[in-house]
C-alpha cells in the first residue's frame, strides 16, 4: 500500500490510521491525539540521543520522536535536525536527477500546512545547497530556485489540502517523491544545480555573456549561427570561470565563427575543453583554430565533429601540434572535406616529434593503405599516444596487417577502435597474432567488421595476458564465448570487461557465467545492449552466489524479465559482496522503477538502477 492508497482509505475509516510502505517499516499515527507540552530542554536531550544515529535513520526517527514519543517538534527543530542529512545526500549524489530529488525533499520539509516558509528554507536548506555546490564545483542561481518554489505551492496545494482533511501529518519521503515525480515537471529548470549551464536561445546567451554567473561548464541546445558564436567568443576573452564549452549541438557556425573563437583562444587562460559540431567549418576556420593552438597554453581537448575540414585544415593542425605542448586530445570525427591523404601524412610526421597528444580520433576520415603505413611508422616511435580511433575509415585487410605490425612493437597504445572497417577474417587473424605479443592494449573494438568465427576465437585467446580491463565489440559466436570464458579462468589481473553491443545470447551468457563463478579478479562486467533473457540472467545469478569480487554488472538493453531480476538480486542476499546492477530497458514488469524500488527493499546492500 502506498501513501496515496492510505490517504484514500483513511476517508472511510476512523481518525486513527496506518501508513504502510511495501517492504519498509510501518509507522502508526494517531490523528487528533493531544500531545503534552515538553520543554525545549527535554527535546534537546532527546535530540542529543538521536544525533548518535546514522544520518539515514534521522528522517524516520524524527517522525517517531514527534508521533510516538509525543514530543512536539517544531519545524525549526526538525530542519535543524535534518540539515546534515541533506548535506550528506547532496555530497553523495551521483546524477542530476538525484540532486533534484534531494532538493525537492528539503524544500518540502519547509511547508507548514500548505504555506511555504521561505525564512526556514533560507536558514537551513539553501546554505547546504550553496556549500555543497561550491565543494563539488557546481553552480546554482537563487533566481531559479525561487522560480521553482514560486510554482510548487500551487501544484502541491490540492495534495496538501487532502492531507489536512484526513488529519495526517506524516509523510514518507519515498512515497511523496514517487507522487511528485508524476506531477511536477518544473524542476528541470534547475539545471544550474550542476556546473553545466544549458543555453536555450540567443537571449540566454546574451545574459551569460553580459553577466557574472560563475559557470564552469556550458552547453547549448539550440542552433547557433556565426553572430551568436562571435558574441560568445568575445565573452571568452574576459570570462575567467568557464573551463568546458560544449557546442556539439548542430549549428550553423562557419569559418567566421571559428575565426572569432580562434582569436578568443589566443587570450583565454581558463578553457580546457572545447567541443564543436559545426557542419560549415572548413579549412579556413580550421587554419584559424590551429593558429590559436600555437599560442594557447591551457586547452587540452579539442573535438571538431562533422566539420567540412579537408586535407588543408588537418595539415594546419599537424603543424600547430609541432609547437603546442598542452593539447592532449584531438578529434576530427566525421570530417568530410576533400581528403587525399595529405592530412594523414602530415599528422604522421607530427606524431614522431609531439610529446603531449594522448588521444587522436580520425573516425570516418578516409585512410588509404599508404597513408596508414606512414601513420604506423610514426606510432612505432611515438611514446605518448594512448588512444587511436579509426572507425569507418575504409581500412582493409592490408591496413589491418599494417596496424598489427604497430601492435607488436608499440608499448603505449592502450585503446584501438576499428569498428566499421572491412578488415575481414584475415585482418582479424593478424591482429589476434599481434595481441599475443602486445600486452599494453586493453581496449579493442572490432565491431561490424564481417569477422568469421575462427578469427573471433583467436581474438578471445589473446585475452589471458590483458591487464586491468579489456573492451571487445564483436558479433556473437559461441566459439568466441568459449575462448573468452577460458581466458577469464586463466587471467589473474583483468578487473574490467566490456562486452557491450555484441548480440550475445543466452547460450553464450551461460558459458561466460561458468567462468565468472571461478574468476577471482573481475570487478566490472558490461553486458549492455545484448540479447540475454531470463535464462542468461539466472545463469549469472548462479555464478554470483559463489563469486566474491564482481561489484558492477550492467545488463541494460537486454531481454531480461522480472524473474531474472529477482534471481540476480537474491544471488547477493547472503553475500558480503555488494553489487550495483543496471537493468534499464529490459522486460521488467509494468512499472520498472517501482519494481526495482521494491526489490531494493527486500535485498539491501546491493543497488538496482533503471
Amino acid at each position: 500500500m502506498t501513501l496515496l492508497d492510505a490517504l484514500n482509505l483513511s476517508q472511510k475509516t476512523s481518525s486513527t490510521a496506518v501508513l504502510q510502505k511495501q517492504g519498509a517499516r510501518s509507522i502508526q499515527a494517531e490523528a487528533g491525539k493531544q500531545t503534552p507540552k515538553v520543554s525545549e530542554i527535554d527535546f534537546a536531550d532527546k535530540l542529543a540521543e538521536l544525533n548518535k544515529l546514522p544520518l539515514w535513520d534521522r528522517e524516520w526517527k524524527i517522525i517517531c520522536l514527534k508521533k510516538i514519543n509525543n514530543i512536539p517538534v517544531t519545524l525549526d527543530m526538525k530542519l535543524k535536525f535534518l540539515q546534515p542529512v541533506y548535506e550528506q545526500k547532496l555530497r553523495e549524489a551521483e546524477t542530476f536527477d538525484d540532486i533534484l530529488k534531494i532538493f525537492q525533499q528539503g524544500a518540502f520539509q519547509c511547508f507548514e500546512g500548505d504555506v511555504f516558509n521561505s525564512q526556514l528554507f533560507d536558514s537551513y536548506i539553501k546554505p547546504v545547497i550553496e556549500q555543497v555546490a561550491r565543494e563539488r564545483e557546481m553552480t546554482l542561481t537563487l533566481r531559479d530556485i525561487t522560480m521553482v518554489l514560486g510554482r510548487s505551492p500551487s501544484l502541491l496545494r490540492g495534495y496538501l489540502e487532502n492531507l489536512l482533511r484526513t488529519q495526517y501529518e506524516i509523510l514518507l519521503l519515498d512515497d511523496v517523491e514517487r507522487y511528485f515525480s508524476q506531477t511536477i515537471n518544473v524542476l528541470f529548470e534547475m539545471f544550474y544545480l550542476w556546473s553545466v549551464c544549458v543555453i536555450h536561445n540567443t537571449k540566454e546567451l546574451h545574459d551569460f555573456c553580459t553577466g557574472t554567473l560563475p559557470v564552469t561548464k556550458m552547453k547549448f541546445d539550440y542552433e547557433m549561427g556565426d553572430a551568436d558564436t562571435v558574441l560568445l567568443a568575445e565573452a571568452l576573452g574576459w570570462k575567467e570561470t568557464l573551463t568546458n564549452l560544449d557546442l556539439s549541438w548542430p549549428s550553423k557556425m562557419g569559418d567566421a565563427g571559428a575565426e572569432a573563437f580562434a582569436e578568443a583562444l589566443k587570450v583565454n587562460t581558463t578553457l580546457t575543453s572545447l567541443n564543436m559540431m559545426a557542419y560549415e567549418i572548413g579549412n579556413a576556420g580550421a587554419a584559424a583554430l590551429a593558429g590559436a593552438l600555437k599560442v594557447n597554453k591551457t586547452l587540452t581537448t579539442l573535438n571538431l565533429f562533422h566539420s567540412n575540414i579537408g586535407d588543408a585544415g588537418i595539415v594546419a593542425f599537424a603543424e600547430a601540434l609541432e609547437v603546442n605542448e598542452t593539447l592532449t586530445s584531438l578529434h576530427f570525427w566525421g570530417a568530410r572535406g576533400d581528403m587525399r591523404g595529405e592530412g594523414i601524412r602530415a599528422l604522421a610526421k607530427t606524431l614522431t616529434v609531439n610529446k603531449t597528444l594522448t588521444s587522436l580520433n580520425l573516425d570516418s576520415v578516409r585512410t588509404g593503405t599508404e597513408d596508414l603505413e606512414m601513420l604506423a611508422e610514426a606510432l612505432k616511435v611515438n611514446v605518448t599516444l594512448a588512444s587511436l580511433s579509426l572507425k569507418n575509415s575504409q581500412i582493409n585487410p592490408k591496413g589491418a596487417k599494417v596496424l598489427a605490425g604497430v601492435l607488436k612493437v608499440n608499448e603505449t597504445l592502450t585503446s584501438l577502435d576499428l569498428e566499421g572497417n572491412p578488415i575481414m577474417p584475415q585482418g582479424a587473424i593478424v591482429l589476434a597474432e599481434a595481441l599475443e605479443v602486445n600486452k599494453a592494449l586493453i581496449s579493442l573494438n572490432l565491431g561490424n567488421n564481417s569477422l568469421g568465427a575462427d578469427s573471433m576465437i583467436l581474438v578471445g585467446h589473446s585475452i589471458p595476458g590483458r591487464k586491468s580491463q579489456f573492451y571487445s565489440s564483436l558479433n556473437d559466436v559461441k566459439g568466441f564465448a568459449v575462448a573468452l570464458a577460458k581466458a577469464l579462468q586463466e587471467n589473474r589481473t583483468l578487473t574490467s570487461l566490456n562486452l557491450e553491443s555484441n548480440h550475445i545470447k543466452d547460450e553464450s551468457i551461460e558459458v561466460l557465467a561458468k567462468a565468472l563463478a571461478v574468476n577471482g579478479t573481475l570487478t566490472s562486467l558490461n553486458l549492455k545492449d545484448n540479447e540475454s533473457g531470463n535464462v542468461g540472467a539466472i545463469a549469472l545469478a548462479d555464478a554470483l552466489k559463489v563469486n566474491r569480487t564482481l561489484t558492477s554488472l550492467n545488463l541494460e538493453r537486454n531481454k531480461i524479465g522480472s524473474i531474472g531480476v529477482v534471481m540476480l538480486a537474491a544471488s547477493r542476499a547472503e553475500s558480503d559482496t555488494r553489487t550495483s546492477f543496471y537493468f534499464g530497458n529490459n522486460n521488467i514488469a509494468n512499472s520498472p522503477k517501482q519494481f526495482l524500488t521494491e526489490i531494493s527493499t527486500f535485498y539491501k546492500g546491493s543497488t538496482f538502477q533503471f
